[in-house]
């Protein structure tokens, strides 16, 4: 076995069950990637891993050569949850619908999530949690787009005019936007969900690990 993955190596050979690890290491599409690994046609990084297609195969060759120390510790949480934002975002069918689901997971959800994860791995519950709060950001976009650019304001959701606002119907599962006033107090407020959101994040009472 290659130099580079000496550190794998040694833990199969010092396994009680020499038989089952010889098996896996002849596996096709393990034999495959860790020839690969080994002789520098592809690099050995969590990144190169990415490449190959998903599944629980590649999945274990990664935790096998992290548990080996072969390839450093990685939140493969954040990292699913990354992607899942990045997939989300690209496929929205506007351009300023897309800057502001970017705008919006980026600066909110997941600066706080690492800020109150506090280097820590997130939990499959935090990830669920945050994934549930872009799909909430995603059907009031959509809401609000469908209201028509002359009565719908983006990125603050604002009726243009107070007609437009009694007018206006209620957004999906939220109570009829109260009517614009005179006074600052009385204006409503941006309706993307991070307000409500910010009771589920770390320290807030959810999104606990």
């Amino acid at each position: 076995m290659s130099p580079k993955l000496q550190a794998l190596n040694d833990a199969l050979a010092s396994t009680e069950r020499v038989g089952t690890a010889m098996r896996w290491l002849s596996g096709g599409i393990v034999s495959t990637v860790l020839s690969d690994l080994g002789s520098g046609r592809r690099p050995l990084t969590h990144e190169a891993l990415d490449e190959l297609p998903a599944g629980k195969v590649v999945e274990h060759i990664r935790s096998v050569l992290v548990a080996t120390g072969t390839l450093p510790q990685r939140d493969e949480q954040m990292v699913r949850l990354e992607r899942h934002v990045n997939d989300l975002v690209t496929s929205h069918a506007t351009v300023e619908g897309r800057k502001i689901l970017h705008r919006y997971a980026t600066w909110h959800l997941l600066r706080r999530l690492r800020r109150r994860s506090r280097g820590n791995d997130i939990t499959h519950t935090q990830l669920t949690v945050v994934r549930q709060h872009l799909r909430a950001a995603v059907h009031l976009l959509n809401w609000l787009e469908a209201q028509g650019p002359d009565t719908c304001d983006l990125p603050s959701g604002r009726p243009r005019t107070l007609d437009d606002q009694r007018r206006r119907p209620s957004p999906p599962g939220g109570r009829p936007l109260r009517a614009l006033g005179s006074r600052p107090e009385d204006r409503p407020r941006p309706q993307l969900p991070g307000r409500q959101m910010e009771r589920s994040l770390p320290g807030n009472g959810g999104l606990q690990s």
